[in-house]
């Protein structure tokens, strides 16, 4: 299957999987209240890409706690090397690692309406032209089911560069049940090689900009 065919799959099955969690959970999945997440620091890391928007940093999306705070699988871990961008601060210095068949989640973190979108830098090493990195939402639903749900496969020429705007889809799930909704990001690649991941950030839109 190509790229362009996954990749279409996949939005078909993420847009599939979020309407139907947001028939069957109710306001209890989220484990949050109708005010909203709590302000947070903003920069523009992506500025330089023609993205003018603000975004936060996820929590430990820098790396720079040796990914203690990650859930890591298959060897995927934290290394010396910061993506050269240096997006979230001039003394960063690690980065994630993830060879094939390993995953990589991030902490759990407060998604609202207001967070529709998030991006990270990553590369790949080695591998076919048709490897990619599978990303998805992870989420609580209703009596602590874990939802996953995929919402992009990004690609890579081999050298550090942003990912394209990806959604957070729970946005949607939060803006339906009035909440919150306590959410964490998955990389996983797909089709050999190895990926490397730093720097994960969400977009809090705050209106017209």
């Amino acid at each position: 299957m190509s790229f362009v065919a996954s990749r279409r799959r996949l939005t078909l099955a993420a847009a599939a999987a979020i309407a139907a969690v947001a028939a069957t959970a109710g306001p209890a999945m989220a484990g949050g209240t109708a005010t909203g997440c709590p302000d947070a620091s903003v920069s523009q890391p992506f500025a330089s890409w023609g993205d003018g928007a603000d975004y936060q940093l996820a929590p430990h999306g820098d790396v720079e706690d040796a990914a203690e705070s990650w859930s890591l699988e298959g060897g995927a871990r934290a290394v010396e090397g910061n993506e050269p961008f240096m997006a979230s601060g001039s003394s960063d210095h690690l980065s994630l690692r993830l060879p094939g068949s390993s995953s990589a989640t991030t902490p759990r973190m407060c998604i609202g309406p207001e967070h529709p979108s998030f991006r990270f830098f990553a590369k790949r090493s080695g591998g076919s032209v048709e490897g990619h990195l599978k990303v998805e939402v992870v989420f609580d639903g209703e009596h602590g089911r874990e939802h996953s749900l995929p919402v992009g496969l990004v690609s890579s020429s081999g050298d550090w560069a942003p990912s394209q705007s990806l959604p957070t889809v729970v946005d949607k799930l939060a803006a339906s049940h009035g909440t919150v909704v306590n959410a964490s990001f998955r990389f996983a690649p797909q089709g050999g090689g190895v990926w490397s991941v730093d720097d994960v950030f969400v977009d809090p839109f705050r209106g017209i900009r």
